[in-house]
């Protein structure tokens, strides 16, 4: 199974290292904007998580896919008209030509995507997904939860709480 990731994505797991779980689960891809602020700023910047996600792309677990003309365009469209950034844009584009599921965290860009008729993941929503498949059990999701909160990730404390209900 195909997926795009958009840069949240990657450098959450890789920070708290569960990348694997998304390189082991799905075929995953991730658009050159996504390949330029993660891994090219990151390393720029001193990110050990953008060293981790550079060592995923050269061992082929994340492939980065450049898009076509036609899809530059639609991306460029959907950056300006959606006020959405690069990457998120080119993630919907890129998802939608690889009819790959999408894992990307900006609300508007959820929204974006819909309007294409992709049903888009947030990271939490995708370690649902793992323990829901049986691939990870309820402590285990729980601690990556835990852990995406405690690497920086911001999820409203409503949310959290749904989301850790879901596990029991």
């Amino acid at each position: 199974m195909k997926a795009v990731a958009d840069s949240t994505t990657l450098i959450y797991l890789a920070k708290i290292g569960r990348l694997g779980l998304l390189t082991g689960y799905y075929e995953v891809f991730i658009p050159g904007a996504v390949y330029d602020e993660v891994v090219e700023r990151g390393v720029a910047k001193g990110f050990p998580d953008a060293l981790i996600i550079r060592r995923a792309v050269e061992k082929g677990e994340v492939k980065v896919e450049k898009l076509d003309p036609e899809g530059c365009r639609e991306a460029q469209e959907l950056k300006r008209f959606a006020n959405i950034g690069a990457g998120e844009a080119e993630a919907i584009t890129l998802a939608k030509f690889l009819k790959a599921e999408l894992i990307i965290d900006d609300a508007l860009a959820h929204g974006v995507a819909r309007t294409f008729a992709i049903k888009p993941l947030w990271t939490t929503s995708f370690i649902l997904k793992l323990f829901s498949e049986g691939v990870i059990g309820k402590e285990e999701a729980r601690e990556i939860l835990e852990e995406l909160v405690e690497a920086g990730y911001w999820v409203g404390e409503d949310v959290l709480l749904k989301l850790l209900r879901k596990l029991e």
